[in-house]
Parts: C-alpha cells; sequence; structure tokens
C-alpha cells in the first residue's frame, strides 16, 4: 500500500516538512484501520500545508485552490493507495467547527475530479467531529466515489474501522508528535512580578509565579498518558490546584477520557469504600507539608502522585522516557513517604515575608493571567533578568561594532532570552493585541543570531506563529542599497516561503538594535515581497543621543538611554 500524507495546519502560516515520527504513526495507522501488513506500507514523505485564518473566514474558495494545489502535483494514484488527510488546528484557529465542514466538501470535490482515485483516505482531526447530518453528509458523499473512509477524531475513536482500540490509536498519535514533558517544560511560562502567596502561617512574597494557561492541552495529553493504563472502574484521580487554574482546565477535559475512572478536585474527596486505588495530581510542590497534611488528614495512601513543578530536594532523580526528560522526589515523614514524579524543576526568588522590600516600594501584588499588563517589560523586572543570566560577551555581534562593549556584555546574552524566552513571548503576545494586530502574523528575524533565533522560537512556541530565518548578507546588503534579489537569493528557503506564503503582515524581531540597520534591511525585504512588516519588536534598543531610527511601528520590549555618543559602537 502506498500512503500520501496531506496534513493541513489551519491557522499556520508556512509550510515545514511532516515529522518522521508523524509520518511513521500514519503508516501504523493505515494498516490498522485497512487491515494491511505494516511492513507493505510505503508511505510518501509530505509538507504540510498552511491554511491561514483569513482564508478560512474568506470561505470555501481560498481553501478550495489550497486542496486543488495539493492534489494537482498527483493527478491519479496507484490502485489500492491511501490518503492520510491530518486537519491539526493551531489553538489559534478559528471557525472550528466551519472548518471541518469546508474541508470536506472540498476534499470531495478534489478525489472527484481525479482520474485515478485512491481506495482509502484517513481523516484525522484535532477536535472531536462536531456531529451533525452535514458532516456525515459531507463524509458520506466521498464514500459514494468508491473509496473507503475512515475518520478519526482527537479521542482516537476511529469510525469506519471495525476492532480498533481508541486508546492506542489515541497513545501513538500522542506520543508522534513531540516528547510531551520536554514540551511542557518549554510552554511554561515563568512570569516575573511581585506575587503573594499563603505559606502555612505566614504570607510570602516571590518574585516569581509559573503558569501554564499555554501548554494546557500538552498537559492533559501528558496525564492521560501517565494514567490511562493504571486507573480502571475503582480507581479516583484527586487534583490539588490552589493557585493554578490551567491545571484545573487540564484535569476537566480528561473527565471522560478517563471513564469510568473517577476524577474529582481534592476538596470534593470524601473517603469512600472499594476504592483499589488513588492517584494525585496537583500543580507544584515545594517543602511538601501541605501534601503530606492532605493525606494524612484524608488517609490516603496513593498509587502514584503527578506534579507538573517541584523544588529540587536530596532525592532528586532524573529518567528519560517516550515522554521526554522527566523527574522523581520522595517525600517522607513519621508514617508516610510518597514518591512524586514531577515534569520540571520550579525555579523562583522567595523575597521573604511580607511586607518585603517590593511591598515598601510599593509594587503592586499581582496575580495570573493578567501579570502586570504593561506591554514593554519594566526596568525591574529587565535587570533582574539580567543578573539571572550572567553577563557575557555577546558571541555574534555586528560588524559595525565590537563585542566588549559595556553595554552589550551587559544586557543581553543568548542566555537571557532563552531563559525568560516564555515571559517574553508573553509581553509580545500583550502588544499584539493592545495593537489590534491580525491574528495571522509571520515573524521575521536575522538568521545566525542565537538571541534572536530564541526570541523567535519562543514566539513560534507560546503563541502559535510561523517564523522565518532572513540570511545576515541578505539584511545588510538592503539596508544599504535598493537593489532586488539576486538569483541566489530567489533559489533559497526562506524566499520560497514568504512568496509562496498567503500571509503579508509580519512581525519583525531581534534581539538587540543599535543603529536600526538590521530592522530597516528587513523592512526593505519585506516591501520587495509585497509583505506589510505590521510591527518590529526588538527585545531591546539602545536609544542613543541625535539618534533618530526612523522606522515605523517600532516597539521594544525595553529601552535604554545613552546619554553621550560612544563611537566604539561603529
Amino acid at each position: 500500500m502506498n500512503i500520501y500524507p496531506f496534513k493541513f495546519v489551519i491557522g499556520s502560516t508556512v509550510s515545514v516538512p511532516i515529522v518522521p515520527n508523524e509520518l511513521n504513526f500514519y503508516s501504523w495507522l493505515c494498516s490498522r484501520v485497512f487491515g494491511q501488513e505494516l511492513e507493505k506500507c510505503r508511505i510518501k514523505p509530505g509538507e504540510t500545508k498552511p491554511i491561514t485564518n483569513d482564508e478560512v473566514n474568506v470561505g470555501g474558495a481560498a481553501i478550495k485552490n489550497t486542496i486543488r494545489d495539493t492534489f494537482s502535483e498527483y493527478g491519479k494514484f496507484p490502485v489500492g493507495s491511501a490518503l492520510v488527510v491530518d486537519i491539526d488546528l493551531y489553538s489559534k484557529a478559528t471557525l472550528r467547527g466551519k472548518i471541518h465542514l469546508i474541508m470536506l466538501k472540498e476534499l470531495h470535490d478534489a478525489v472527484q475530479n481525479l482520474s485515478v482515485k485512491p481506495s482509502y483516505i484517513v481523516i484525522l482531526s484535532e477536535d472531536s467531529l462536531p456531529p451533525g447530518d452535514l458532516l456525515l453528509s459531507a463524509v458520506n458523499n466521498i464514500k459514494k466515489t468508491g473509496i473507503k473512509v475512515v475518520t478519526v477524531d482527537e479521542n482516537g475513536f476511529a469510525s469506519g474501522a471495525e476492532h480498533v482500540s481508541e486508546k492506542e490509536i489515541r497513545e501513538k498519535r500522542i506520543l508522534s508528535k513531540e516528547e510531551l514533558a520536554n514540551r511542557i517544560r518549554e510552554k511554561l511560562i515563568r512570569q516575573i512580578g511581585h506575587f503573594t502567596k499563603n505559606d502555612g502561617s505566614a504570607s510570602v512574597c516571590l518574585r516569581h509565579f509559573y503558569d501554564g494557561s499555554r501548554c494546557i492541552r500538552e498537559i492533559a495529553d501528558y496525564l492521560w498518558i501517565k494514567l490511562h493504563r493504571i486507573v480502571g472502574e475503582r480507581s479516583i484521580v484527586l487534583c490539588h490546584s490552589v493557585r493554578s487554574p490551567w491545571l484545573e482546565t487540564a484535569i476537566t477535559s480528561l473527565w471522560s477520557k478517563l471513564s469510568p475512572c473517577k476524577v474529582l478536585m481534592a476538596n470534593e474527596f470524601v473517603p469512600v469504600p472499594d476504592v483499589d486505588d488513588i492517584h494525585i495530581v496537583v500543580d507544584f510542590v515545594d517543602t511538601g507539608k501541605t501534601l503530606l497534611e492532605y493525606l494524612i488528614e484524608k488517609n490516603i495512601f496513593p498509587s502514584s502522585v503527578i506534579a507538573i513543578l517541584s523544588t529540587v530536594n536530596d532525592d532528586h532523580e532524573t529518567k528519560e522516557s517516550a515522554l521526554g526528560q522527566e523527574f522523581t522526589r520522595v517525600l517522607k515523614n513519621a508514617d508516610r513517604e510518597v514518591s512524586i514524579e514531577y515534569i520540571s524543576t520550579a525555579n523562583y526568588h522567595r523575597i521573604g515575608e511580607m511586607p518585603c522590600d517590593l511591598c515598601k516600594l510599593p509594587l503592586a501584588f499581582e496575580s495570573l493571567p493578567d501579570v502586570h499588563p504593561s506591554t514593554g517589560i519594566r526596568s525591574l523586572d529587565f535587570w533582574s533578568m539580567v543578573l539571572d543570566s550572567g553577563v557575557g560577551i555577546e558571541n555574534d555581534p555586528p560588524q559595525y561594532r565590537v563585542p566588549e562593549n559595556p553595554i552589550v556584555n551587559s544586557v543581553i546574552s543568548a542566555n537571557l532570552i532563552k531563559g525568560n524566552g516564555g515571559f517574553i513571548a508573553y509581553k509580545v503576545d500583550q502588544l499584539i493585541h493592545k495593537l489590534g494586530l491580525p491574528p495571522d502574523l509571520t515573524i521575521i528575524y536575522p538568521e545566525g543570531n542565537e538571541g534572536s533565533g530564541w526570541y523567535a522560537y519562543y514566539l513560534e512556541l507560546i503563541l502559535s506563529l510561523d517564523s522565518v530565518p532572513i540570511p545576515r548578507s541578505t539584511i545588510n546588503r538592503f539596508s544599504h542599497e535598493k537593489t532586488g534579489f539576486t538569483d541566489s537569493e530567489k533559489n533559497q528557503d526562506w524566499y520560497r516561503t514568504l512568496v509562496k506564503s498567503p500571509i503579508r503582515n509580519c512581525i519583525v524581531v531581534d534581539d538587540l538594535v543599535f543603529t536600526g540597520g538590521s530592522i530597516r534591511g528587513m523592512y526593505k525585504i519585506l516591501s520587495g515581497l509585497d509583505k506589510i512588516a505590521a510591527a518590529a519588536v526588538p527585545f531591546m534598543y539602545v536609544n542613543q543621543h541625535n539618534n533618530d531610527i526612523a522606522i515605523e511601528s517600532f516597539f521594544p520590549l525595553y529601552s535604554l538611554g545613552v546619554s553621550k555618543y560612544v563611537p566604539e559602537l561603529y
């Protein structure tokens, strides 16, 4: 069986190769739902096909063109071949129910016009396919062309296939995408501010707070992978989350997926007989005192305890699994010894009991999810990041300045952006909403610049935006000249990606701006491609005396003033 993968990513703006793990999953799935030997399933490589929110809002015409162009290179498929149509929706995708209906209708029209049709089609969705006569009719119309069709939803339910395990499909699909523990660690945002929490008998102030609101789906999938094989009808899963509403949301989404196991919030639990095992899920473990007190009060000896975050103790251990890197620690007291599995080590600064020094400034207490809604980074938080990340020589300065400059040494390094990428991306997201920019945006940044590379990576990760790196040589040339693109540049991936992308609005990012030459170069490049630079958002701008940067829509996250001319910068 020849298998042709077509992955349509709704809300994306650029095309990227489908990863090998997903291709392997597609092969396995076709072998199971169509009763084929896995060794005889030969899958072709493929790239994702982006469909923007604007195209969805326009309606079927734009999506029809994308699907038509996708199939145009084939014209016909070998007899006995299978198509895998994976409809992947970014978190910011809109009109989700409408998308499925449009995709199924246009898929029917595309295969109807093929001179030789495939024998099989698998349609996968990131969501449960919404029920309704229109969607059922759209699937049936594809079947009427003589093709065997199987639809697979987010729970692994394969409609049109018999004797296939939903849990097995769901598990393999989740594991094919990413190492979940590693992904969650990257998407947990360590917010920086002034927070207070009740710590036993006293209230203490903290400089950091962990926000998992951008990885709720990953957390839910992780917990399902950890629990679904070990819970049963006489099992109970308890969730304890004092300051993390995102964990409650993830747990709530598991109620039906772990059925008939009972899933409860910890404060709702009343000890009952006829329970085989109890599993605890918590957001954060520090000393473990609160958790142990709860277990003693309820007389619970849990079969497992899973935490999202934990501080490190002497019994800290690391292990590698199919989920990525995971950690364990042990809590002990007189009559309890509890082993805890957790995903990420918590790194936060405890200021002290309130009123702390920040209380006396005064710096108001803050709460999630609206962490200091200013769209820039405050000086207090900026210099805290500088001190935490360490001071070092910049690795890749432009030719017009030397890396020994004390300003550069003090405030910018890839370590700073990498270590605070989630927080920085969160601030950019606030700015995007304040400016009222459209949801379909492409990130543009200088290639080969480590700090800017990490900046763009976290914008992709946290905001579900695509990014395109521009070679430094091209940026430098456009910053000084008004020439067009060379033949060599037109053959490069970045150029072809931007030319093919239907998205016009872009955000230009860089780690550090002195003169603005790189930003102006990227603006000119976008203009030459008929793209719009909706905003330039460098991480930091060194605002020098008598220097007019002359860039429209320029919104640095932090600006540092320099009172006099510094010749070594040039």
